[in-house]
């Protein structure tokens, strides 16, 4: 009995590391996964932030300008608020665009199906 008992140990020992190499293997890849969406997504929004600091600054100019040129049709305060509006809806619709591509992003996509394949390939063999 004493044969069948060290290759039952070596078994286990062997399944035991398998299943922690399989473990760390998953962890890896998760890692990396978060690393480079992070990455992807600190882009994005730093493109975002300097959009909007760019924005602001051309805004700035050029509703001085429009105002100034509506001012031959209008009321000072009415070319203003004319020009306010429609800032106001450029700028809805661009922030609108941006958080819509950040929320695509799904750091860990890739792991949750390689989790569920080897769950279902560890099933299988039992």
């Amino acid at each position: 009995m004493e044969p069948t008992s060290t290759s039952l140990n070596a078994l286990i020992t062997q399944l035991v590391s398998q299943i922690e190499r399989l473990l760390m293997a998953h962890l890896r890849l998760a890692r990396e996964e978060i690393t480079a969406d992070s990455r992807r997504f600190a882009i994005r929004a730093g493109g975002l932030l300097v959009a909007g600091i760019l924005g602001v600054l051309g805004l700035l100019f050029l509703g001085v300008a429009a105002i100034a040129g509506l001012t031959f049709l209008v009321d000072l305060w009415l070319a203003a608020l004319l020009v306010s509006l429609l800032f106001f809806i450029v700028c809805g619709g661009l922030a609108y665009q941006s958080l819509q591509q950040l929320k695509e992003i799904d750091p860990t996509n890739l792991t949750r199906e390689e989790t569920k394949e080897t769950i279902a390939w560890l099933r299988q063999k039992n």
